[in-house]
């Protein structure tokens, strides 16, 4: 299950989100089997993140960097990958 407090901080939006990697690179996000829906996280620091068994729909994820991160068992329905930024095998 997710760290709600690194799900809230999520929702509040890539600016904050990023702010608060910034000041915490040591954190690894726990963000597992969260349901996001209709958000823009448009140029957001996802990198290492854990979203194993998450789902998103209807997400735009433009630019956003997923290096090192796991996505395993996630679902991405309507979801705008245009420019991010992964490993080879990611996606």
């Amino acid at each position: 299950m997710a760290n709600q407090q690194h799900l809230n901080i999520l929702r509040q939006g890539t600016e904050t989100w990023n702010r608060w990697r910034e000041e915490n690179p040591q954190i690894k996000p726990d963000l597992r089997r969260i349901v996001l829906s209709g958000t823009d996280l448009s140029g957001a620091n996802l990198a290492g993140a854990d979203f194993s068994g998450s789902v998103f729909r209807q997400v735009t994820l433009r630019g956003a960097d997923f290096s090192g991160a796991n996505l395993s068992r996630a679902t991405l329905t309507g979801v705008n990958l245009d420019g991010t930024i992964t490993d080879e095998t990611l996606f």
